[in-house]
């Protein structure tokens, strides 16, 4: 309901101010040169959005129905071209609408001289290219072209132009939705006084009053109470100043008074309509550019308010110099309670006098020339003599218009402090490290002593008890008992054993004091060289090797080596007793990507999985398989070294899975 009644009240809108230009046409069969159903279009389409169409189509169909028929034209012919003609209304109404909204900041258009200029171009001088086109096009299809066609379609341009400046801007100023400003009693007063002056000149000027026709010779001074209106009271009050003349002016020109009375009395009121579209123009720049530097000023005081309650509520110090003289300026309420100096104290000083050292290299002086904003370090005295370490950070501006710099300053004495506190505790760190790098390198060097003596000297004499041991087995077997015989072998067997014991610690030694040396690895080679070794050595057993191409990696090649010869012959070793055993070598899908080598054999139980990896764990007795229980505590250092982790799984009777992680090899 409410809609409706909108758009009925559009549309009679449109046919009362389309009637009202009726009255001002001066020649017959053209049209008429003033045309404010234009502007009234335009408004109701930049204030309730182009849906208003309809009503302004009924509203321009219905007032040029009445205009024909009061000049006596034909039905027929008057509604065909009466259909046009709104239509062209219509079209022109919403394309100047949409480029408003597009391209001129919408109903806000009369905000800056910018969008009042782009309102200007798209609404009044070439949207209205529109209306006059269709219209005469109109006309002439239904057999109703005016005689001097070029003429009226000039005279209806110019119209709807004059009609989009003077009606429009009025409108949206009205229909705006912010609020309107509150005058005071003296301004009240002088727009009283400047109204009352603009009737009395326009009087005077355009109808004759008092000097007759050699006042409209004065006309132009009806000017500066326009822009005076426009200066003091905006946009609103300029514009109503603009429909007052334009009132005079038409009326005054429509009774051949005024300075545009001439013998064409259509050519008078289209240069009637020039002048007051001028005078808009010229007004509406003015009093938009007024308004922006207000608002500018505005916000410049709203800023500087804020700028300032921020610089006074910072908790921490800050303060302005000046860069000339290098005298404080102003000073925050956290710089007073900071050095304990009073703010009269603080204006009556210099910034030198604050400054007791800066950090080293730098100038103990402020230099009023450097532009840099970077914190620096500088050393300040307190009022009671402390010495504090600040941080502060320089910002250039102009205070009371001359250059200054306004400073922040963070107290880091404990800050300093501490950074000094962590400094004496990394150079003890440092000696302590080392100290203890050079206890480790002499323990190392007591390991390879020991290495040395258990390769050589421990292992000589083993020998030799096994030496002997087989001799007098081999030469005095016939003289010793059968139990005699057994002992004997035992002691072969252990001291082997214990021989190939050293032999592994030997290894493992090694494989933690050799230096790494990186290089790209193919692991599937060396997997499929370590099985073809593993064969020869044992043709008889029937062992399936499924090894996975291009497993490549980084790292040393030999230790990998080593680690992978370690993993491959525990699983021939743990799946000796399966007729059909399987041995794989692989590697898990990204992203948790990591190498692997998994048996059908022995398996283990996942509740001793952590002993794996310990020197001399076996989960396994010697008579079930042989082993010194080095080989995967081998394995695990060299993947550590590598920077990667090995790790098990397992199931008893059901094979076993090593995984191990290591770089990968782009």
């Amino acid at each position: 309901m409410a809609t409706l009644a909108r758009l009925t009240g559009v549309a009679a809108a449109y046919f009362l101010a389309a009637s009202l230009g009726s009255l001002f046409m001066m020649v017959p069969g053209m049209p008429s040169p003033v045309w404010p159903a234009t502007g009234v279009a335009l408004a109701a389409v930049l204030l309730l959005g182009a849906r208003v169409w309809s009503a302004l189509w009924l509203g321009a169909f219905f007032a040029n129905i009445v205009q024909s028929a009061t000049s006596g034209v034909a039905s027929g012919q008057a509604a065909g071209a009466a259909f046009g003609i709104a239509t062209g209304n219509t079209l022109q109404a919403v394309a100047a609408g949409w480029l408003i909204q597009r391209f001129a900041n919408g109903r806000d258009c009369l905000e800056k001289p910018q969008t009042v200029f782009s309102f200007l171009l798209l609404a009044a001088f070439w949207s209205t290219l529109i209306s006059a086109t269709v219209g005469l096009t109109s006309l002439s299809l239904a057999g109703l072209r005016p005689q001097q066609f070029w003429m009226a379609w000039l005279t209806w341009w110019l119209g709807d132009a004059a009609g989009t400046i003077l009606v429009a801007p009025l409108l949206l100023l009205i229909g705006n939705r912010r609020q309107w400003p509150v005058l005071r009693p003296p301004q009240i007063m002088e727009m009283a006084a400047l109204l009352i002056l603009l009737v009395v000149l326009c009087e005077i000027f355009f109808e004759g009053w008092l000097l007759g026709i050699r006042g409209a010779r004065f006309s132009f001074l009806v000017i500066p109470i326009l822009l005076w209106t426009a200066m003091r009271f905006g946009r609103r009050g300029v514009m109503g100043g603009c429909l007052i003349l334009a009132c005079f002016v038409i009326h005054g020109t429509f009774r051949g008074t005024g300075p545009f009375t001439g013998n064409d009395r259509n050519t008078s009121m289209l240069l009637a309509e020039a002048f007051i579209s001028v005078i808009a123009v010229m007004g509406l720049m003015l009093a938009a550019g007024v308004v922006q530097r207000r608002e500018a000023e505005s916000g410049l005081r709203v800023s500087e308010q804020r700028y300032r309650e921020l610089f006074e509520s910072n908790p921490q110090p800050m303060w302005v110099y000046d860069y000339e003289t290098l005298r404080f300026l102003a000073v925050n309420h956290s710089a007073v309670q900071h050095y304990g100096y009073s703010r009269e104290e603080f204006l009556n000083m210099r910034i030198t006098d604050l400054v007791v050292a800066e950090e080293p290299g730098a100038p103990a002086s402020e230099n009023g020339e450097e532009t840099a904003v970077k914190p620096r370090h500088k050393r300040h005295r307190k009022k009671d003599g402390a010495i504090i370490e600040v941080e502060i950070t320089r910002y250039n501006l102009l205070f009371d218009q001359r250059p200054a710099a306004m400073v922040t300053c963070s107290d880091i004495t404990e800050r300093i402090r501490a950074q000094e506190e962590i400094d004496r505790l990394n150079q003890d760190l440092e000696r302590r490290v080392r100290d203890r790098t050079q206890q480790l390198e002499a323990i190392n060097k007591e390991l390879e002593a020991f290495c040395y003596s258990v390769s050589h000297d421990l292992r000589a004499p083993l020998r030799s008890i096994r030496g002997f041991s087989e001799v007098v087995l081999e030469r005095y077997a016939s003289h010793l008992d059968g139990r005699a015989q057994e002992f004997l072998r035992r002691a072969c067997d252990s001291s082997q054993m214990m021989d190939r014991l050293i032999e592994d610690l030997l290894k493992l030694s090694r494989v933690t004091r050799t230096e790494l040396q990186r290089q790209p690895v193919d692991l599937s080679s060396i997997a499929d060289e370590i099985a073809a070794d593993l064969r020869r050595n044992e043709p008889a057993r029937r062992v399936e090797f499924v090894i996975a191409r291009e497993l490549r990696t980084e790292g040393d090649e030999h230790l990998l080596r080593v680690a992978l010869d370690n993993l491959l012959r525990n699983a021939w070793k743990f799946t000796s007793k399966l007729a059909e055993a399987r041995i794989e070598v692989g590697a898990t899908p990204a992203p948790d990507e990591a190498f692997f080598v998994r048996d059908n054999g022995a398996g283990f139980d996942m509740a001793y999985a952590n002993r794996l990896f310990s020197v001399f764990q076996r989960l396994h007795s010697a008579k079930e398989f042989a082993g010194t229980g080095v080989g995967l505590a081998t394995v695990q250092r060299i993947i550590n070294r590598h920077g990667g982790r090995a790790w098990a799984t397992g199931e008893v009777n059901q094979g076993a899975t090593f995984f191990f992680t290591l770089p990968k090899w782009n």
